[in-house]
């Protein structure tokens, strides 16, 4: 039997029961608290959150527990959603947005998520709405000398992969070529200056004399960062680029677009501002790819055919490829990331057990590895279980690719993505997906095998790539830049006008 709050606690142990008894005191204070508060109505709460009714749980209880962090109203007069919007640090710490209110904020004056007496309605605010979009908060500073941004979400040791890294290689090359100081100025948390610093030796790129770092906070509240007069503004992304539009004249802006940054969201308000950003007139912009600049052509994104300059990305860190010893399992390497939806994980870990059911891959002969997001092993057909490597430091993850035969690469984009040119690169057979414009590799290397994302498809794919996972050779990615100098500098020196 246990306590609608949860299980009794036991009675030989006085110190647990001390501290279960602290808990439910202090759970009923917040939520006798809530009660009094003005702003919550029980009836309100139940007929907007018909769930909440069914459960037959307690209306202020289950705001207390639940639902100010899912951004529920307690009623009419009070946001949650515009309070945590507003707030960043509440919404990081997890607290309920009106006991926070109630004991801090009102004394701080945060005031802004509340409705005055008498009204019923919330005012319009879109920068709480769409929190990312707000301004960048800037302070002139008329004496500074020529400066780079680069503005990125954040830079952790996982920024020494992918989209973030080729953000800061191409602003220390925009830097370098202007005689410019760098500075990556991060949104969500301060930047790792010692990661920047990594990256750029990681890919062969002079660290500047002058490297800085800065934080402007997503929303109303961001701290203020300085801007020269001779200051040029790198973007990576649709919200960046807005949020920078909003302070920074368009000719002081290049955009470096890695992808059709529209297939991140479902249909919706989020979807058409992203398509409207993407369309900005009068700015400068870098398209990671000629096949994705051709993309966004072909979709009618006209300042891309009259501004976009697409150059292709450098891999100077990739390993060797080393094969195993004779006998033993081959290895296949699973791009598994379940929380981005357009690397189709489940489609992939279909395909695997397909696979490995029709006998296209043989149990004993394989061993399957998940790297990426995936945070528990699978028991595929006949048996086999995959390894889980979870998210791999730079390091690791290069010796990993480099020790694999066989990788699984999938991705509903048409950008091709840097995980099949990682593995290619180093030597192993990639099957990847198709995606409009993005139907053959073979450019990059011959080992890259483009399926349709059906089952049928893949599995056919899989099998030509299994075949073709035991023979070796000499240059097996001819079409991958080693130098981002070569690769990328003749683009940059077209968007400079250079």
């Amino acid at each position: 039997m246990t306590s609608p709050s949860g299980p009794r606690p036991s009675l030989r142990d006085p110190r647990r029961l001390s501290a279960a008894l602290r808990i439910r005191i202090r759970r009923e204070l917040d939520r006798r608290a809530i009660l009094r508060s003005g702003f919550f109505d029980a009836a309100w709460y139940l007929d907007r959150y018909p769930d909440v009714a069914r459960s037959g749980t307690d209306p202020a209880l289950h705001y207390l527990l639940h639902g100010g962090r899912e951004r529920r109203d307690p009623g009419p007069r009070f946001s949650s959603a515009r309070y945590l919007s507003l707030y960043e640090d509440v919404a990081r710490a997890g607290l309920n947005p009106l006991l926070h209110y109630l004991r801090h904020g009102k004394a701080e004056g945060r005031t802004e998520a509340i409705v005055p007496e008498g009204r019923t309605e919330i005012p319009v605010d879109l920068d709480a709405w769409f929190p990312r979009l707000a301004p960048i908060r800037l302070r002139a500073l008329p004496g500074a000398g020529p400066r780079v941004s680069v503005v990125v979400d954040s830079v952790g040791p996982e920024s020494l992969f992918g989209g973030v890294a080729t953000a800061i290689v191409i602003g220390a090359m925009i830097a370098a070529r202007r005689g410019a100081a760098l500075r990556v100025v991060t949104r969500d948390d301060a930047a790792d200056r010692s990661v920047v610093a990594r990256v750029l030796a990681r890919n062969g790129i002079p660290i500047p004399a002058r490297l800085e770092t800065d934080r402007a906070a997503v929303g109303r509240g961001g701290s203020v960062i300085g801007d020269g007069p001779d200051e040029l503004w790198l973007t990576t992304l649709w919200t960046t680029t807005a949020a920078v539009l909003e302070s920074v004249p368009p000719e002081r802006v290049i955009w470096l677009l890695q992808d059709d940054e529209r297939i991140f969201y479902p249909a919706g308000d989020e979807r058409q501002r992203c398509a409207e950003t993407m369309a900005t007139e009068g700015i400068r912009i870098l398209v990671n790819t000629a096949l994705l600049r051709d993309h966004l052509v072909a979709e009618g994104f006209r300042n891309v055919e009259r501004s976009g300059v697409a150059f292709e990305p450098a891999f100077p860190a990739l390993l060797p490829h080393r094969p195993r010893a004779a006998g033993a399992p081959r290895r296949l390497l699973f791009h598994a990331r379940p929380t981005h939806p357009r690397n189709l994980y489940h489609r992939g870990v279909e395909l695997l057990d397909a696979a490995l059911a029709d006998g296209i891959l043989d149990p004993a002969g394989w061993e399957i590895a998940f790297v990426g997001t995936a945070d528990r092993p699978l028991r595929f057909a006949r048996g086999v279980r995959s390894e889980v490597l979870g998210v791999l430091s730079f390091d690791r993850y290069l010796e990993r690719v480099a020790a694999t035969d066989l990788g699984l690469a999938l991705m509903a984009s048409p950008h091709p993505s840097y995980p099949p040119l990682d593995l290619a690169g180093s030597g192993a057979v990639v099957v990847t997906t198709r995606d409009g414009r993005k139907q053959d590799l073979s450019a990059y290397s011959p080992r890259i095998l483009c399926a349709e994302p059906t089952l049928p498809g893949l599995l056919a794919a899989l099998a030509e790539a299994v075949a073709i996972a035991g023979t070796e050779v000499a240059d097996p990615a001819p079409g991958i830049a080693r130098s981002w100098e070569a690769s990328a500098g003749p683009a940059i020196d077209r968007i400079l006008g250079g």
